[in-house]
């Protein structure tokens, strides 16, 4: 499907009764194909061997390209046909953890090529920290997944509902896997807000969960910076009650996190 919700390409695929390995043979039509490329460099003007290209087109998609091993990049899009979109690119340095400026355009179809970004100066670094009746527990990205998604609806009185999140892959030889997800309501400014719902599960010794159970009346999330969409961070911090099981216990919960904003 292009942008549009346009069906770009159709295959039957399968059945299949074992693993198969199959090739997709697609065909873009050209005035449905933008591709963005370029080169990542960092601080020394050394090539970026492990990082990421985000960009974000017109209508708030964002996508992520990653650098490869001679610090270069390349991303196809589809767009709708003879649709002009506006993009913005920005290169993130997995080592260093700093980004570039964001460098940004307009493009209807075909190769656009984006001038040597640098990964320099501005910090990408990405975690949600928090402290559960005096524990730490931490999501650090790029070793976990770490971010925040918008639902794109209003909560009235507030302009926009997200969710703040961490996932790490199960533990070797544990049974659950470690998430956190934060849900809340919020304007475009920095301030108290309400917490609508939290999820945790951190699947080590010792094993606690919760299930959305908060356990403080009227719990509020602290935004503290809130950046532009796709390029800029929002940073916050909490502090409530929550139920865990096992054994229904009621735990104080500490929050700190810093995220790109969606």
């Amino acid at each position: 499907m292009d942008r549009c919700g346009n069906v770009v390409h159709t295959q039957n695929i399968g059945p299949y009764n074992t693993n198969a390995s199959i090739t997709v043979n697609a065909t873009i039509p050209a005035a449905n194909s933008v591709t963005i490329s370029g080169s990542v460099v960092n601080c020394s003007n050394v090539a970026v061997t492990n990082g990421s290209v985000l960009i974000t087109t017109t209508g708030g998609h964002n996508y992520s390209a990653p650098i490869s091993a001679t610090g270069t990049y390349s991303l196809t899009i589809l767009n709708c046909a003879s649709t002009t979109i506006n993009y913005s690119v920005l290169a993130v340095d997995n080592i260093t953890l700093q980004q570039s400026a964001a460098v940004s355009g307009t493009a209807t179809s075909g190769n656009v090529t984006i001038a040597t970004l640098q990964a320099c100066g501005t910090s990408a670094a990405e975690f949600i920290q928090a402290t559960i009746d005096g524990v730490p527990y931490s999501w650090v990205k790029p070793v976990d997944s770490v971010g925040a998604w918008s639902t794109g609806q209003p909560v009235t009185p507030y302009a926009f509902a997200a969710s703040v999140f961490g996932n790490r892959n199960q533990p070797a030889g544990g049974t659950t896997g470690q998430n956190f997800n934060l849900g809340f309501a919020y304007n475009a400014a920095i301030g108290l807000y309400p917490i609508q719902n939290c999820f945790i599960t951190y699947g080590t010794t010792p094993n606690i969960s919760s299930s959305q159970q908060v356990n403080s009346a009227n719990p509020q999330i602290n935004l503290t910076a809130i950046g532009a969409s796709g390029t800029g961070f929002m940073e916050g911090n909490a502090n409530y009650n929550m139920l865990f099981n096992p054994g229904n216990i009621t735990r104080n919960v500490y929050i700190n996190f810093r995220v790109r904003r969606p």
